[in-house]
């Protein structure tokens, strides 16, 4: 947004909910609601870095094949109530 170049006065890494223009340019660059920047503001502090963690919430990470290999790891373990020929 062009407010934020054109102010270097401004700490950027800080949010200031009193400031319209802050909350404009802080909603439009999280892509969230007014009210969940005001909440996170309350919740984590004015912390820009500590506001975006907040509002993206847990990063969960998916392995591809993660899927695949329990699919192949249940068809290779021993059915239940079967016994092996070595343990018998």
């Amino acid at each position: 947004m062009a407010q934020h170049d054109m102010n270097p006065d401004v700490d950027w890494r800080q949010i200031d909910i009193s400031e319209p223009h802050e909350i404009a340019y802080w909603t439009q660059t999280f892509e969230c609601t007014e009210s969940q920047l005001r909440d996170s503001v309350r919740l984590v502090g004015p912390s820009a870095e500590q506001v975006r963690l907040h509002l993206r919430g847990p990063v969960v990470r998916r392995v591809p094949c993660a899927d695949g290999l329990l699919a192949i790891a249940r068809r290779l373990a021993p059915k239940p109530g079967h016994l092996s020929s070595a343990s018998a």
